[in-house]
């Protein structure tokens, strides 16, 4: 945000970051000349604006990202594609039990396609991350969870398929998340990609080869701004000016001014520095729910040499924060090496583990242990670990259905103060970023309407 409002001639511009580091959840932890990610990791051909971000700086070149093997309880590993049709077998039933892959393959394919008019006749055609606000019948049916409103239009052959697009990248179960999520996320645009993708003619995920941070480095080496980085904010009075108070590691604290102030920190979170939030922001900020993510880069002795592994059956409450998937990263990033490497050494992989009640980091262990007749990952260490307690912030059903969403976007700007970040859209680097330039299109770049002060 302080890149695009600085083109926009902004000065005197301050970042104020907590950590000791920028980027947030964006973080590439090189190792090797390899980065994980460990934070923000896919790009996908919807993804225009990043996409254009990365052209910008000279960094578009996409490695793509596919092959999957799939774990289930039983420990047997399957391929993606066959893991699907064996759940749609098993869920479904009747004739679906007998019928050939190919004419399953078909099935889904029709019921994707069916899912995007429905979407289409629910939010209507539209650019951007977040539709316009649906009427309050709409909200009330996109307010239930999105298994049910799956099942409520009759889209169970999809199940299994929106297990991996919606919660195996953290965006919640679907026994929980409301359904508006699901279909911020599974626009038409990503349904398309998708059938493309599994029909193999398309093109799908892939990663920066030089990292998601690279593109932060880029912006900070392009811009004029000051930026302070282990500042925790603890107080914000709004007055005439905007002041702030912020401590640091060695509990000296600073105080600042500021005309506008702008919040890309978790919102909830916020309220308890906020000397007198308004009734609204009370409202709005503090029914917002978040889940927890943990990804740690670690090192061990693995026999097989999968790219991706999941473990789907975990991916339901009930279990959370058990480990839904492993990357490795050199698969992709540098093929040959990955190619030449012994399954007697160590390569390094970055685990993820997702929940939405507790958090247990060590459950890793335990992981390994449980499915070691299947994996049987030997010399387990640790290199590093993430711990996101507030990844994926979202609303639940009553503020679904009170518009939340749409009534923060009609709030920004009072009080001079703005609010950006997953906590306003949704957790995804293009959706933060689609975001700003929303409000830099709204509130700065369009003519006659109310503008961010120079």
């Amino acid at each position: 945000m302080a890149w695009l409002l600085q083109r926009r001639g902004f000065k005197n511009i301050v970042v104020l970051e907590s950590q000791e580091r920028v980027g947030g959840k964006i973080y590439s932890y090189e190792r090797d000349g390899i980065p994980h990610e460990l934070g923000a990791c896919y790009t996908q051909p919807a993804y225009h604006s990043i996409h254009e971000l990365l052209h910008n700086f000279n960094l578009h070149a996409p490695i793509p990202v596919a092959g999957r093997t799939v774990y289930r309880d039983s420990g047997k590993p399957m391929a993606f594609g066959d893991d699907v049709i064996k759940q749609i077998r098993r869920t479904m039933g009747g004739f679906w039990k007998i019928l050939p892959k190919k004419a399953i393959g078909i099935g889904v394919v029709l019921e994707l396609q069916r899912y995007k008019r429905i979407h289409r006749n629910i939010l209507g055609s539209y650019t951007g991350q977040l539709p316009p606000r649906p009427p309050e019948h709409i909200l009330r049916d996109l307010s239930t969870p999105f298994l049910t409103w799956l099942k409520n239009h009759e889209l169970d052959l999809l199940v299994s398929i929106f297990r991996l697009f919606q919660s195996a990248q953290g965006y919640g179960y679907l026994e929980t998340v409301p359904a508006l999520y699901g279909l911020m996320w599974n626009t038409p645009e990503v349904i398309d990609i998708a059938t493309q993708q599994m029909s193999g003619k398309g093109k799908g995920a892939s990663l920066v080869k030089t990292g998601m941070g690279s593109v932060l480095d880029a912006m900070v080496q392009d811009m004029d701004v000051a930026i302070h980085t282990q500042e925790r904010v603890i107080e914000v009075v709004r007055e005439d000016c905007i002041h702030l108070k912020t401590i640091n590691p060695q509990n000296r604290t600073s105080a600042w001014e500021a005309d506008e102030l702008i919040v890309a920190a978790p919102h909830k979170a916020i309220l308890n520095t906020l000397k007198v939030p308004t009734s609204q922001e009370r409202e709005l900020f503090s029914s917002l729910e978040s889940s927890i993510m943990t990804t740690t880069l670690q090192s061990g002795i693995q026999p097989t040499c999968e790219k991706i592994d999941s473990w789907f059956d975990n991916i339901v409450p009930g279990r959370d924060h058990q480990v839904i998937t492993q990357r490795c990263s050199q698969a992709f990033i540098s093929p040959e090496k990955f190619r030449e490497h012994s399954p007697t050494q160590p390569i390094e992989r970055v685990v993820y583990q997702y929940g939405e009640q507790g958090a247990d980091v060590e459950a890793i262990t335990g992981h390994y242990q449980r499915y070691q007749c299947a994996i049987d990952i030997k010399d387990h260490e640790v290199i590093k670990r993430c711990h996101w307690p507030d990844y994926f912030p979202h609303w639940t059903e009553q503020g679904i259905i009170q518009g939340n969403p749409w009534r923060l976007l009609d709030m920004q700007g009072q009080h001079n103060t703005w609010w950006i970040g997953s906590s306003a859209c949704f957790e995804s680097i293009n959706d933060v970023f689609e975001y700003n330039l929303r409000i830099c299109d709204r509130y700065i770049d369009s003519p006659g309407i109310k503008r961010l002060q120079r």
